[in-house]
């Protein structure tokens, strides 16, 4: 498959057009075309036509909470924080690694366990570092 970029900017240029650069509704960061943020795309190393389904995380439906999600090995300007919840409002970074296995595609499949203190819920927030 193509390199990876291990910047945004550089993902963005893979991916789109010159005319689709200028317009941020199109390549921005947060534009989501498909249900899905262009940053998210490029931060499970997904190309611009991934679906929302194309980054799901998989998740284990015992307590307690772990789950499975795809990364780039070495990016620039990033940061990936697991976090819990009991409550869908309170978010605590709060996660365990389990493994990482690197993908023949300049990503990793990193595995995370969360504390057994009562949180239901999970999500990946990835940070984009100026």
């Amino acid at each position: 498959g193509p390199l990876l970029s291990a910047e945004l900017q550089g993902w963005r240029h893979q991916q789109f057009t010159p005319a689709e650069l200028d317009d941020p509704l199109i390549s921005g960061p947060f534009a989501s075309p498909n249900g899905i943020s262009n940053l998210l795309r490029y931060a499970l190393g997904l190309p611009r036509s991934a679906s929302a389904t194309d980054a799901a995380l998989s998740a284990t439906p015992t307590l307690p909470l772990a789950f499975t999600f795809r990364r780039l090995l070495h990016p620039l300007d990033l940061q990936y924080l697991p976090e819990s919840s009991p409550d869908l409002h309170t978010w605590s970074p709060n996660a365990t690694p389990i493994s990482s296995t690197p993908q023949n595609d300049g990503t990793a499949i990193d595995a995370v366990r969360f504390p057994a203190d009562g949180s239901r819920f999970a999500r990946l927030r990835v940070i984009l570092n100026p």
